[in-house]
């Protein structure tokens, strides 16, 4: 025998209601959920736009650090030794001091450039010329470095300078570099 379900009287009046709510409430949390996981999908790619931006920044750093480089070597490069001498040469002249010798060394090769070494022996009325002559070479676009310098007087009975003009004698080595192509 069946029992006969007692349904108030409010629910059988209000059913189309009360299917109404229950089907905007299961449609909310339908939607809620499906936000959710768009808003988890939408900070995901949220990220990695940003690690992509960053990863762009630093490879455009690299490209223009690189370029720098490339400008460098190409500046670098472009010395020939002839050309070297003969800058030395006008330096030592603007410096007033005199090159007595001016010997190439061989080339040193070293595993990104190569060095290409001189000695020189100069005469100088003083050592502030000797000191602009290195300043300047120093300072040069073309880069000198100086190795090494022994400085010391001119003796009584050296004939290569007049003693009223030049009190002193200067060994020096100086290098210049060029970049090897890779």
């Amino acid at each position: 025998m069946e029992l006969p379900i007692i349904i108030p009287s409010i629910v059988i009046k209000q059913k189309d209601k009360i299917i109404n709510i229950g089907i905007i409430v299961l449609t909310l949390i339908i939607g809620s959920n499906i936000y959710k996981s768009q808003a988890k999908s939408i900070q995901l790619l949220k990220e990695k736009v940003d690690t992509e931006t960053r990863e762009n920044e630093v490879l455009g750093n690299i490209i223009n650090a690189e370029k720098i480089l490339i400008s460098y070597k190409n500046f670098l490069n472009k010395k020939e030794m002839s050309q070297a001498i003969n800058r030395i040469s006008n330096i030592a002249e603007e410096s007033q001091v005199k090159i007595v010798l001016i010997k190439p060394a061989p080339a040193e090769n070293q595993p990104v450039f190569i060095r290409h070494p001189f000695n020189l022996e100069l005469n100088a009325p003083g050592y502030q010329e000797i000191a602009r002559f290195i300043n300047k070479l120093e300072k040069h676009p073309d880069v000198y470095f100086i190795d090494r310098i022994n400085i010391k007087p001119i003796s009584k009975n050296q004939d290569s300078a007049p003693a009223a003009e030049y009190n002193l004698v200067a060994d020096l080595g100086l290098s210049t570099i060029v970049l090897k192509d890779k």
